[in-house]
């Protein structure tokens, strides 16, 4: 399996590991608040871009009112989310997944590579985990004084 290039540790887990010249010490939390808080903004773009403006807010009303799916809890209810787009779009629901996931490894400045076999969340797990492993590693380093 071929799984995104891992050279580089992206600008947006670099932000987020260094506040006020330290190294923050506890990157798992670090590098998930990042993930999800991508994962957002990918969703965002993607539905704006595939469907307009108006119906990607109407989509996160939708979710947050009838479904009490609010935007910010969709990273840690990936499932549920994919289940209601399903409903919503059928078979456009693998599109709008597909786009997501490519914005997400842009924003991560990884390269996406489709797999066949490969759900959404089997997407967001190989990056919540890579990006896990590229935050300790980095966290890891000793940098001279």
């Amino acid at each position: 399996m071929m799984l995104p290039d891992a050279r580089a540790v992206p600008r947006a887990v670099t932000d987020c590991l260094v506040e006020n010249g330290e190294l923050l010490t506890e990157t798992t939390h670090a590098s998930t608040d990042t993930i999800d808080h991508l994962l957002v903004e990918s969703m965002d773009e993607a539905l704006k871009g595939l469907l307009g403006e108006r119906a990607r807010e109407a989509v996160f009303e939708h979710l947050e009112r009838n479904c009490l799916l609010p935007r910010e809890q969709i990273p840690n209810r990936l499932a549920e989310f994919f289940a209601l787009m399903e409903e919503t779009f059928g078979k456009g629901s693998k599109t709008i997944a597909r786009v997501i996931a490519k914005r997400l490894y842009a924003k991560l400045g990884w390269e996406y590579v489709e797999m066949p076999s490969y759900e959404f969340g089997d997407y967001v797990r190989v990056a919540r985990d890579r990006l896990d492993r590229e935050t300790a590693s980095y966290s890891n380093r000793t940098f001279p004084d």
